[in-house]
């Protein structure tokens, strides 16, 4: 049992511990995007974005469909999903998104 577990003595019933899967989360930047009264914005398709900053960084992502889950062992980022996924519905939900770059 992690010993973070037991200084805060919770305790379990069994010795099974929840797995985190990795989410497709990823830093852009886009000077041109929304202001900083943007609030933290979810399109119908799951993609979101929110401002981060002052210097027209957003944090934006997706949580990816069932069958879609990342392999746990490999944390690479996965450039390909944010092409394929994230970027198409963040250019049209917010134009400017459209000439925005990716992080890193």
């Amino acid at each position: 049992m992690p010993e973070s577990i037991r200084t805060i003595r919770i305790s379990f019933e069994c010795d099974t511990y929840p797995v985190y899967f990795p989410r497709f989360v990823y830093v852009v930047h886009c000077p041109d995007g929304p202001g900083l009264d943007t609030p933290f914005v979810v399109d119908y398709s799951g993609v979101y974005f929110r401002r981060e900053g002052l210097g027209g960084n957003y944090i934006a992502g997706a949580s990816p469909e069932e069958g879609e889950e990342p392999d746990t062992s490999n944390l690479e980022v996965d450039h390909q999903f944010f092409e394929d996924k994230v970027w198409p519905s963040l250019a049209s939900r917010v134009p400017a998104f459209e000439k925005l770059k990716v992080g890193f």
